[in-house]
């Protein structure tokens, strides 16, 4: 009897499993035999703790977030931690990629509990009834990093007696109804170009160029903000602005000068050293900005950077016609440890080798490992380098070298790559290969594939799902961002082919987001009971609420959905901007829409007559394509049309008359 309890107690110890054993997210699979008995986040979880008195603790993250494997390393996995939270607490998951209202909400709650922007991984403590006593990003177990450590917290917030929780509580609902650290500013439609330059420019880092200090994020949406201000005003500071940064990420650490792709962000301000994960929708927004880039300065930098960046995306996330959601920044070194950028690094002396030992001239390999900054005392961590360009003149080998080094890699195991396929992010990149394809027409055939794939994959009986793994059934309805998304993708794929069935989907898609999400004035980022109003600012991707508004002025401008246009005006008379924040908002290219009632601009006339324009490159970035029963050519706006003509150049040539009258007009 006693060896009997002695091999369950071992069983337990080594096999067992707790509640997320059933749960498909990648991210929850990761934590399904830690000690800390984990729940995912639903019904029987709250009841539990209202059944048993129990404190919540609520843990945030994703399967790709270094800090989050850092902290179950140190905590989850830890058989101390796991005594004091399965003794006190109820405990709860999130993968913030399958459920993004929630982490919303919740990093809205630490943002005005600390007067900060948070992180993940994102912890808190919370009553029974879901009132926050406690909110923290990364916690060590014991203390250090500003933290008191994870023990001392779980003690602490366990033991508190009933008058000092409900201190903490009346504290906590003091500064979350606080609004006094909210800053106004005037009404976003009377923000002239100029303004916003300056606003733009004030976060300008004209040292190491780009957007802040550190970490360093590329903040796509504003520099396609500024290349949309060049575009109109043809001002050289917007557009310098832009194409410094997107030449310095180019050549940074950042950007993965073997394989391709942006990382997600650098820890420095002088883009040397990345954070390894590698994110589906960075790229694809990066790749949306480099493309518009190469269109207004040709640069063959830019190409080649979009280029390397789809096939990165196609090699290493594509899964029969859709994307997975992200890949790690830890991976496997020769000892069988996970170690962050293990991957991507290389040590002088054994690339050196390796390079000599594949016909490379000892001479041209040393000039190769120059230009691309391998060092010999390494860059990033010891003896280890991460390649970035350190000169602007390649060596004449650089090619051959690269591909060396990209076979060195695969000798490594790659890192773990989360298999979720995200509706909201497949639309993104599907929207990014569509933009691009004037550069490659199979770009163009893969993305159309790709995205009736997704409308078959994540779709099901009309409803949108957020998430789907292969081969398992959906079950997390689509948010706000698939949506908003997905009709971006849509029109897209309308302006590229004039096929009116995607335009039918989009204003489907679009009557259906307004049905779900719009309710009493006022979008929302889910149609569940968390209620987390949807605003117009970026997180780490665009605001998914002005991606739908400014999808919303062009469908009220070629259907019969003409309040839409109204939906749009409301909306933005209701909104103050305060640009000058650490991270701008893709708002900002709304209100270039409506510096006058016509902002953007609409070519009409049948399929063969738009042909020619598939692919044209105007000098305004507002102009949409519009197929239409009639043998001449329309010039319209938002509300109502200014130009008829038989001919195409003398259309064109009335629009840019139009658009240079108009700017000056406005800007003095």
């Amino acid at each position: 009897m006693a060896k009997t309890v002695v091999l369950l107690l071992l069983y337990i110890t080594l096999y067992a499993t707790n509640h997320l054993k059933n749960e498909p997210s990648p991210y929850l699979q990761q934590h399904k035999n830690n000690p800390v008995d984990w729940y995912p986040w639903g019904k029987e979880a709250f009841a539990k703790a209202k059944k048993e008195h129990k404190l919540i603790f609520l843990s945030i993250g994703y399967s790709t977030c270094h800090w989050c494997h850092v902290m179950a390393r140190e905590n989850f996995e830890d058989k101390e931690v796991a005594t004091l939270l399965n003794r006190f607490y109820v405990s709860i998951k999130v993968d913030k990629e399958e459920y993004p209202q929630i982490d919303a909400y919740y990093q809205r709650v630490y943002k005005k509990l600390h007067k900060k922007g948070g992180g993940w991984p994102l912890n808190l403590i919370l009553t029974p009834e879901k009132k926050t006593l406690f909110a923290a990003t990364y916690i060590p177990k014991y203390a250090s990093y500003n933290s008191e450590g994870m023990l001392f917290i779980l003690k602490h917030f366990a033991t508190l007696s009933s008058s000092k929780q409900q201190n903490y509580l009346n504290k906590n609902t003091r500064l979350l109804r606080d609004k006094t650290h909210i800053h106004t500013s005037q009404n976003i439609q009377n923000l002239t170009n100029e303004q916003i330059l300056k606003q733009f420019s004030k976060l300008f880092d004209t040292k190491n160029k780009g957007f802040g200090t550190h970490p360093k994020f590329p903040h796509p949406s504003m520099i396609k903000t500024l290349l949309n201000l060049y575009q109109i005003t043809h001002n050289t500071q917007a557009l310098e602005m832009a194409t410094q940064t997107l030449t310095t990420m180019a050549q940074s650490g950042l950007y993965d000068q073997v394989d391709g792709g942006f990382f997600r962000y650098c820890i420095d301000k002088k883009w040397q050293i990345p954070h390894f994960e590698k994110m589906l929708y960075s790229n694809a927004e990066l790749i949306e900005v480099y493309t518009l880039a190469y269109t207004i300065t040709k640069n063959p930098l830019y190409k080649k950077v979009l280029q390397e960046s789809i096939s990165m995306v196609e090699r290493y996330f594509s899964e029969d016609g859709l994307y997975k959601s992200a890949s790690n920044a830890e991976s496997k070194n020769l000892q069988g440890d996970l170690q962050e950028g293990y991957y991507f690094l290389f040590q002088y002396d054994t690339t050196l080798e390796y390079l000599t030992q594949h016909k490379v001239s000892l001479s041209h390999a040393k000039e190769a490992l120059a230009y691309l900054g391998i060092e010999e005392d390494g860059n990033i961590d010891g003896e280890l380098s991460n390649p970035h360009i350190t000169q602007m003149q390649p060596p004449q080998n650089i090619n051959i070298v690269i591909k060396l080094l990209h076979d060195m890699r695969t000798k490594r195991a790659y890192p773990f790559i989360d298999y979720k396929r995200n509706t909201a992010w497949n639309a993104l990149y599907i929207s990014a290969k569509l933009k691009s394809s004037f550069i490659n027409e199979n770009y163009q055939k893969e993305a159309l594939t790709s995205l009736q794939k997704l409308l078959t994959c994540n779709m099901k009986d009309g409803v949108l799902y957020h998430t789907s793994i292969a081969n398992q059934p959906l079950r997390t309805e689509g948010v706000l961002e698939d949506y908003a998304f997905v009709i971006e993708a849509l029109l897209m794929a309308y302006e590229k082919t004039l096929q009116k069935h995607y335009l039918t989907q989009a204003i489907d898609f679009f009557q259906k987001a307004q049905q779900k999400f719009y309710k009493n004035a006022q979008w929302y980022l889910s149609d569940d009971t968390l209620h987390v109003s949807a605003t117009m600012k970026d997180t780490h991707y665009k605001s998914a609420l002005a991606s739908l508004m400014q999808s919303a002025l062009f469908l009220s401008s070629v259907s019969t959905q003409t309040h839409n246009y109204f939906l749009v005006e409301e909306l933005l008379q209701n909104i103050s901007q305060h640009l000058t924040n650490s991270a701008p908002y893709y708002a900002t290219a709304l209100q270039l829409f409506f510096q006058k009632k016509y902002g953007i601009f609409l070519i009409k006339s049948n399929k063969h007559n738009l042909k020619p324009l598939l692919y044209k490159d105007f000098t305004y970035p507002f102009v949409y394509l519009y197929a239409k029963e009639t043998t001449h050519y329309e010039l319209c706006g938002a509300r109502s049309c200014y130009a008829q003509e038989k001919k195409l150049e003398p259309l064109l040539h009335k629009l840019q008359k139009i658009i240079v009258r108009f700017y000056k007009q406005k800007e003095q």
